[in-house]
């Protein structure tokens, strides 16, 4: 699925799955981010599919998780997306990668993801390779914070 008309609004907490990344892909067509959350303290799950060719000049070219909801990616791929914070996703809420690979995503900072302020970031068993970036190609966690961070990849 190719968008033409901009990124994907996701205002209220939902479960997005799919037949399987390596079946059904959601394309930001280089134009747009693919997904936004919107509000905060929404829980969203998104799995199953890829998520690529997004963009956006600020934050998150995949996924924007900008309001500080919950947000769980697991057997994703994701993609070729670009920002200027967080290639594949921007978080400042709670971010969990679960079985998901993120490859090939550019950024300014966090090529693979960016997790700013308070945000808590979570990967378990996932890839998360050939991303790049000016500062921190795979993940950026801003300095000076303190963070929940684990990974198990």
């Amino acid at each position: 699925m190719t968008l033409t008309s901009g990124e994907l609004l996701v205002a209220k907490s939902v479960t997005i799955s799919g037949a399987g990344a390596d079946v059904l892909a959601v394309d930001g067509n280089n134009s747009s981010r693919v997904f936004r959350i919107v509000f905060s303290g929404e829980t969203v799950t998104i799995s199953g599919f890829t998520i690529r060719n997004g963009h956006a000049g600020t934050t998150g070219g995949g996924v924007d998780n900008e309001n500080p909801a919950t947000l769980i990616i697991t057997n994703c791929a994701v993609s070729s997306n670009s920002a200027g914070l967080g290639g594949s996703a921007f978080n400042s809420g709670m971010l969990t990668i679960a079985g998901s690979t993120f490859s090939g995503n550019s950024a300014t900072e966090g090529g693979g993801a960016y997790n700013s302020g308070g945000g808590t970031l979570t990967i378990n068993n996932s890839i998360i390779s050939g991303n790049t970036a000016t500062t921190a190609g795979g993940w950026y966690p801003q300095p000076g914070r303190s963070y929940g961070y684990e990974q198990h990849v």
